[in-house]
């Protein structure tokens, strides 16, 4: 816990600019998730049309799929034990926290006060698959940084007119989500294709009521691996498109 109270970290992704917003959080109640998302992030950017979480509690309580529906929000959610369904928000969480670790104190006591910082600093980077910063895709423009500052002092002023102004940034911001869809195809395509090399991909053939296996990949201390099965035995109830097999 930190000096602030703080537990926990909810991460917030955008997977097109690839922004993310960290907000610390006390607990992983539902309610509290709930409301750190409303605040910190719908009052901010507006209601998202699609959500993305894992099976956690926090999100599948009636305190966060109230929010879910009073806003109109799709909520979509990762196969259960499987998180390279969501790989790209897992790298991210993962490059955040290495960030922080570099910053924290001893004892950790104080990682929340460096969380908006760093976001700033990774929203601010080019982004190594859209191949320009998180924040120019989100606001059509680029950051003012410590060091842009110092630059944009030594150039002669250029002044526009609000209308004019707005027809600039909105064909700038068309010409760079274009790009960037077509860097994301890319890159899609390359994952899917380096994936493909790695392991022959077969289409499971299971209908409802046979029996599958699950990895078990949690045990009780004291239990040993060679000791356990390492799968359990199920019957599939049904099939979830967008997830895979209940």
């Amino acid at each position: 816990m930190t000096v602030n109270g703080s537990v926990y970290l909810l991460v917030v992704s955008d997977p097109f600019s690839k922004w993310i917003q960290a907000m610390p959080i006390p607990n992983k109640k539902p309610e509290t998730v709930a409301a750190a998302f409303l605040r910190h992030f719908i009052a901010v950017f507006g209601i998202p049309q699609t959500i993305v979480s894992d099976n956690g509690p926090e999100f599948t309580a009636k305190a966060f799929q109230g929010l879910v529906h009073q806003y109109g929000m799709e909520h979509r959610r990762t196969t259960p034990y499987h998180p390279q369904g969501n790989g790209a928000v897992e790298r991210q969480n993962q490059t955040l926290v290495n960030m922080l670790a570099r910053y924290v104190k001893k004892g950790g006591t104080d990682w929340d006060s460096y969380a908006p910082v760093l976001c700033f600093a990774y929203n601010t980077s080019i982004h190594p698959v859209t191949r320009t910063t998180p924040f120019e895709l989100l606001y059509g423009r680029t950051p003012r940084t410590p060091i842009e500052r110092e630059i944009i002092r030594q150039l002669p002023s250029q002044y526009v007119d609000q209308p004019t102004y707005a027809q600039q940034l909105a064909r700038q911001t068309e010409q760079a989500w274009r790009k960037v869809v077509e860097a994301l195809e890319d890159e899609s395509a390359r994952m899917k294709q380096q994936f493909d090399q790695r392991k022959h991909v077969q289409k499971a053939h299971v209908t409802v009521g046979d029996l599958v296996l699950r990895r078990v990949d949690a045990y009780r201390k004291g239990e040993y691996h060679k000791f356990q099965a390492p799968m359990l035995s199920f019957s599939m109830s049904r099939e979830e498109p967008k997830s895979g097999y209940i």
